[in-house]
């Protein structure tokens, strides 16, 4: 019995001491670690949003709601194509909002539901996409 407790002991010490060492070096640690991120920069981000669809102008309003909880600078960049999506706002934290309509001389260019690409994507096959065809179909066996 003397012998056991002599060891456990023995052994006691040195691994409380080391435990302790650790325990303090980890939380030492993670006090730097946590003012590194309370001191964290502050970017200027650009988002730009192509508003073709109402799903598409609200995933990148909250990106860059997001961006803004995070401290950042944000410039939201709105590339109006539907006049639908002119009387919305697809952020709430942004602040520094630049929106582009469309005008006499590039209407036809941003009136996007009309170009043969987006109209036609499901009817005609599209060069972009025929990587994703069948082999059959792209060596004409």
């Amino acid at each position: 019995m003397i012998s056991v407790r002599f060891n456990f002991l023995k052994y006691l010490y040195p691994t409380l001491c080391f435990l302790t060492l650790i325990l303090f070096t980890f939380q030492h640690n993670s006090d730097k670690l946590q003012s590194e991120f309370r001191k964290g920069r502050q970017l200027k981000i650009l988002v730009y949003s192509p508003s073709v669809s109402w799903s598409h102008a609200k995933f990148l309003g909250r990106i860059a709601d997001t961006l803004v909880d995070a401290g950042h600078e944000v410039h939201f960049v709105k590339y109006i194509m539907s006049p639908l999506l002119l009387q919305r706002n697809e952020t709430t934290k942004v602040t520094k909002i630049h929106i582009i309509e469309k005008g006499l001389e590039n209407n036809e260019i941003m009136d996007i539901k009309d170009q043969p690409m987006v109209s036609e994507s499901f009817t005609k096959k599209r060069q972009y996409l025929t990587l994703f065809d069948h082999p059959m179909h792209q060596f004409g066996l």
